[in-house]
């Protein structure tokens, strides 16, 4: 199941991810339409503002999950894992860590459970050093995966140039969407962290 969570209110939030939706997933035939569908209708929005709504969303997942899965107790579960995606300020990443270890952090059974924080880290090592050091009341090193959008930015942008550059060359074929299957691993080696 999908949540996505934003500080908006629910009728806000859900017209919002519903357009997004429909704008960022394009479809060329009606079987693509109709999963297209599915898909947006299978998230739910949910309000995170206070912990009260971090409290409310649990509520909601172990509720879901129990109907989804038949389950007559809360000493079962079927849930494989669980990631949650916080691209927030870094001012927030404490407070927020606090809630989702406290109410989203799953607690039956043995589901793998990871934290993805998409912002800068911190403004230098040492701001980075603080912020992990806070982040580590709430989660294990292995449950936190950092990704910096800002790292990569001027890497990514070179790539075409290149490819235009490069076109009558024999790399014209390599670069080729049914040759690139990609994934962008970059490390900061001064923070000492892993980043996705």
């Amino acid at each position: 199941m999908i949540y996505g969570c934003a500080r908006k209110s629910p009728e806000d939030g859900r017209k919002i991810l519903s357009e997004t939706l429909l704008h960022v997933i394009q479809c060329v035939d009606d079987n693509c339409r109709s999963y297209k569908k599915s898909f947006i209708e299978s998230i739910q929005f949910h309000q995170l503002k206070t912990e009260k709504h971090y409290e409310e969303l649990a509520n909601k997942m172990k509720e879901n999950t129990r109907t989804r899965y038949a389950i007559p107790d809360d000493h079962y579960t079927y849930e494989e894992g669980r990631l949650i995606y916080l691209s927030i300020p870094p001012s927030a990443y404490t407070k927020t860590a606090s809630y989702v270890n406290r109410h989203l952090r799953p607690r039956v059974g043995r589901p793998w459970f990871r934290v993805v924080l998409e912002k800068p880290f911190g403004r230098d090592s040492e701001s980075a050093r603080t912020l992990a050091e806070k982040m580590s009341k709430s989660f294990k090193e292995e449950e936190i995966y950092r990704i910096d959008h800002y790292l990569g930015k001027a890497i990514v942008k070179l790539i075409l140039p290149f490819r235009y550059v490069k076109r009558k060359t024999f790399l014209s074929s390599l670069h080729m969407k049914i040759n690139i299957k990609g994934q962008f691993t970059l490390h900061e080696i001064y923070y000492n962290t892993k980043y996705m």
